[in-house]
């Protein structure tokens, strides 16, 4: 019976929402990228031992297999996928500054507080999502008073 690739065994752990996962994503693109992506591995004085087995494991079997595994294929893919939804939220969250910025500034030219963006944080980016312009969220926020 053949094993399970290290590769699908530990996606999990790569897939995480944490600084060690950030790290075992980028030795993963590293092997796959045959070098085009640089991985730092002073991370290892400092990785627990659940996820330096991953690493040690995955980084065996590629010695062994190289790039001939699907499970390999399938978590770059992934990874891909993830590398793309951070950069899109990113976007997003630079956007909502730049917008929360403009109705901060507008409700001061109004002379109401403008922290009011903070406080009511919620429906402020919901009139973000909606597509309102920062002047038009202020001035319906301010009917609503």
């Amino acid at each position: 019976m053949a094993t399970q690739s290290p590769f699908m065994t530990h996606r999990a752990k790569v897939l995480g929402h944490y600084s060690t996962a950030y790290w075992l994503r980028d030795v993963v693109m590293a092997l796959h990228s045959g070098g085009t992506h640089p991985v730092g591995l002073s991370r290892l004085t400092t990785t627990d031992e659940a996820h330096f087995t991953a690493f040690k494991q995955m980084v065996d079997h590629y010695r062994r297999v190289g790039e001939n595994d699907p499970a390999l294929h399938a978590l770059v893919s992934d990874i891909e996928a993830r590398f793309e939804e951070e950069r899109s939220a990113q976007e997003r969250s630079d956007r909502l500054y730049a917008w929360n910025a403009e109705a901060r500034g507008h409700l001061r030219t109004l002379g109401r507080p403008s922290d009011v963006v903070d406080d009511r944080y919620d429906w402020f980016e919901e009139r973000f999502d909606l597509g309102r312009t920062p002047v038009e969220a202020v001035t319906e926020f301010a009917a609503l008073e």
